[in-house]
């Protein structure tokens, strides 16, 4: 009995230092993407760029900070994987490269996923406690919204 818990752990933790040489592809860019950012393509105000960035770049831009525990597999295959469907849905990296309709459905969409208070994801926000919202935070983020696609429409 402890020769085969032994050679199960043995297979577990071989497998383990297997799987750390199979890493995903890493969403890393050095500085702004080869597409405008939405903070120079929109004249975004400071307190909403530094809120942004703070809670929202790492999955939906191509500026993603790793921590140590990013890059240990399998947890870096999930956190690729949630950046990968994030960025699916909004870049700010490639907010240069979208129509009009499609920032104005992007900036409604911000203001009913910050209000609604479903993002930052609450699995996100487990191990990034920072990137937690206030209440004065969520008002600035959906005020800009708001008019930012406002001034959308206009033009």
């Amino acid at each position: 009995m402890k020769r085969a818990v032994s050679k199960i752990i043995t297979v577990v933790i071989v497998l383990l230092i297997v799987i750390q040489f199979y890493q995903p592809r890493k969403n890393i860019s050095n500085g702004m993407s080869k597409n405008d950012l939405i903070a120079v393509d929109s004249a975004m105000p400071a307190d909403v760029k530094n809120i942004l960035t703070n809670s929202c770049y790492n999955c939906h831009s191509d500026n993603t900070h790793y921590y140590w525990y990013d890059k240990i597999a399998p947890a870096s295959w999930l956190v690729e994987h949630d950046i990968r469907n994030a960025q699916k849905h909004l870049n700010f990296s490639d907010w240069g490269t979208y129509d009009a309709l499609k920032k104005v459905t992007l900036l409604t969409d911000i203001h009913d996923e910050v209000e609604s208070k479903d993002m930052p994801l609450k699995i996100y926000l487990i191990m990034h406690h920072k990137a937690a919202l206030s209440e004065s935070e969520r008002n600035v983020v959906m005020t800009w919204a708001e008019e930012e696609a406002a001034a959308i429409i206009r033009q």
